[in-house]
């Protein structure tokens, strides 16, 4: 059993183990990213967790800081959207809240690149495949004046989300595709719910992160791997 703040009052409710391995995970995830944690070091909670690491993948100057890429950050915000689900219940209630956990994710993912998903949008109609696929990969502003082209922070999300279903890892996450409800509440979040082009450009989106999952996936790699080193950070094991 273990104590969760549900209303703002304390519940009991049994906890099996794939959400006391979710838990771990987060407690894991503060071992080793401190700056995670509360002062004096004790463990914050999900919705701390998710606010500190949201507000440090939308400053370049904080990851290059802490030493993690907006990549990184978003992924992880993922990860403790994903493994605190459980603590909100599945009543209505606890299911918006789950899903406002996610579209936070991915709007701060869509944000970042937001100049660049437009241009996309303008030249949706008259872009090749190979080419579409090209700006998603390379269409990302660079954290560094010298850096190196990256991908365009949402489909790098949701290709590693796309990678993680098609590899059968996705456990009990919650789907994230845009192949559904989540891209109108993912548009109206963005305040571009009338925007058409934006919501084909995402649709085709999703649809090549799919395509780069399975691809990754006959060729016997991952579409996005899920632990990587960084400096003196390394992304902990889901």
């Amino acid at each position: 059993l273990l104590a969760v703040d549900a209303s703002e009052r304390e519940e009991w409710r049994a906890v099996g183990v794939a959400a006391a391995d979710d838990e771990h995970y987060l407690l894991r995830m503060q071992e080793k990213l401190p700056w995670l944690c509360k002062a004096g070091g004790a463990a914050a909670p999900a919705e701390a967790l998710l606010e500190s690491l949201l507000a440090t993948a939308a400053s370049p100057a904080l990851c290059a800081e802490r030493h993690v890429s907006q990549e990184e950050v978003l992924k992880l915000s993922l990860d403790v959207a994903h493994k605190s689900a459980w603590r909100l219940g599945d009543s209505a209630r606890g299911r918006a809240a789950r899903s406002e956990r996610l579209l936070r994710v991915l709007a701060a993912a869509a944000n970042a690149d937001g100049q660049a998903w437009l241009h996309l949008s303008s030249r949706l109609r008259s872009i090749s495949e190979t080419g579409l696929r090209k700006a998603l990969l390379e269409g990302g502003t660079a954290e560094h004046a010298a850096g190196d082209p990256r991908p365009l922070l949402l489909w790098s999300l949701l290709a590693w989300e796309a990678d993680k279903r098609a590899g059968g890892g996705g456990g009990s996450r919650e789907v994230v595709s845009l192949h559904g409800p989540l891209l109108g509440e993912l548009l109206a979040a963005l305040g571009r719910v009338d925007d058409t082009a934006l919501r084909s450009t995402l649709q085709r989106a999703q649809t090549e992160a799919e395509a780069a999952a399975a691809e990754a996936r006959e060729g016997g790699g991952e579409a996005a791997p899920l632990a990587e080193e960084s400096g003196e950070w390394m992304v902990v094991e889901a």
